[in-house]
């Protein structure tokens, strides 16, 4: 006999010698009793009981595409990639090229001889207008109109005091902010897409060389390159600018590879080494474990895109072959 049966079987004998009215209390104080027993009891038979909160991250890839027939890349070569509306843009002076993942179909399109890597290096980033390349000189791929299918390459205002290679690039709303560079690493622009003009920013406040960024809820991440540890979070609408030390050291030290990316309300870092780091910018915390992925070691041009069809993707040239991948990340059910 458990302890719940006994406190009952005394309890119910005691009510039998009282009146009605106690009767009823005794009858809902047993009801209570044998409720508490039994929640003891289950409790104690659960050990097994999964907690939500010790659910892990996890980061796994899965191969979209590889392919050797269009185009064909050569795995010395240096290449640019950028993302929009789901298709992969990816070139150097030589050739351009679009993959659109849905259809699963390469597209030629018209080559930029200024999609070099010659004078300072830059990234192809999506923003309002087509796509953007800020090297040694500024384009633009413009989408759009009737104007695709004359020339879609037009060059953009780019004054002496803001051109620097190897900067942090970031597109928000209809804005371009570049932070750092090579020549003037403390330095922070933005570009008005809509008035075609460059302003300056409140400087940098450490070297940022070889950087990367990402926006996230009006607010503009950079994390410095070259080694460092160091972040900078420049506030959109305060206009306010504050730095942040990051537990790694940040191997970003080839300008043309895009490695920061917004993702499920998180931002993912990542090397060309295959290393990813994820961070939570909601509560400022970072996820200690590190997760490597071995293949991505020997990729070419690797860059790291979240889709417009809720996916995030890794791209770039595998054994001269264009290589896509589809990055699978699996958040805790809470923090």
């Amino acid at each position: 006999m458990d302890v719940g049966t006994f406190v009952s079987i005394i309890i119910i004998n005691k009510m039998k010698t009282m009146k009605y009215p106690i009767y009823t209390l005794a009858g809902f104080l047993t009801i209570g009793l044998l409720a508490f027993f039994q929640s003891c009891k289950k409790s104690n038979s659960s050990p097994n009981e999964v907690d939500p909160a010790s659910t892990e991250y996890a980061l796994e890839a899965v191969k979209v595409i590889t392919t050797t027939n269009s185009p064909g890349l050569q795995q010395n070569s240096n290449y640019h990639f950028g993302f929009r509306d789901n298709t992969v843009y990816f070139g150097n002076g030589n050739f351009f090229k679009k993959y659109d993942i849905a259809k699963n179909t390469f597209t030629d399109l018209k080559v930029n001889t200024n999609l070099n890597f010659a004078g300072y290096g830059s990234r192809i980033i999506n923003a309002t207008g087509g796509l953007y390349y800020l090297g040694s000189t500024a384009i633009q791929y413009r989408m759009g109109g009737m104007i695709i299918y004359l020339n879609p390459w037009a060059e953009i205002t780019y004054p002496d005091d803001v051109k620097d290679g190897e900067r942090a690039i970031v597109a928000y709303g209809d804005k371009i902010y570049a932070a750092g560079g090579r020549d003037h690493p403390k330095s922070f622009s933005v570009y008005d897409t809509q008035t075609k003009t460059w302003a300056k920013l409140p400087t940098i406040p450490y070297d940022l060389k070889t950087g990367d960024g990402i926006a996230w809820n009006k607010k503009i991440f950079f994390f410095a390159g070259e080694q460092s540890n160091q972040g900078v979070i420049y506030d959109t609408e305060n206009l306010t600018i504050e730095s942040f030390t990051i537990p790694f050291s940040n191997t970003l030290f080839t300008s043309n590879d895009h490695q920061v990316v917004s993702f499920k309300d998180r931002i993912i870092v990542g090397d060309r080494g295959g290393q990813f780091h994820i961070y939570n910018p909601a509560t400022g915390k970072w996820y200690a474990k590190e997760f490597k992925i071995e293949k991505f070691r020997d990729f070419n041009g690797f860059h790291l895109f979240a889709a417009e069809n809720g996916s995030l993707y890794f791209t770039g040239v595998e054994n001269s072959n264009f290589s896509l991948y589809e990055l699978k990340l699996t958040l805790p059910e809470k923090e």
